[in-house]
């Protein structure tokens, strides 16, 4: 998990609900798409779970965090 999304989960700012969108969203991504995330911490965890599950897309973003990923 990314550094800064840990960090907020700690200090309780980052709900639960945050990831189980994030695995919503994933569901509806599919591969050779583009997609935008922009600044968000639900953003950060759904770009960790497109690397996770190897999925090919192209990610522009707004957000440095999600291009570290």
């Amino acid at each position: 998990m990314n550094e800064i999304l840990q960090r907020l989960c700690r200090i309780g700012i980052v709900p639960v609900l945050s990831v189980e969108d994030a695995e919503k969203a994933l569901g509806l991504i599919r591969d050779n798409e583009t997609i935008f995330l922009d600044i968000s911490t639900t953003n950060i965890k759904l770009a960790e779970l497109l690397v996770e599950k190897h999925r090919r897309v192209v990610v522009v973003s707004n957000m440095i965090d999600i291009l570290q990923v």
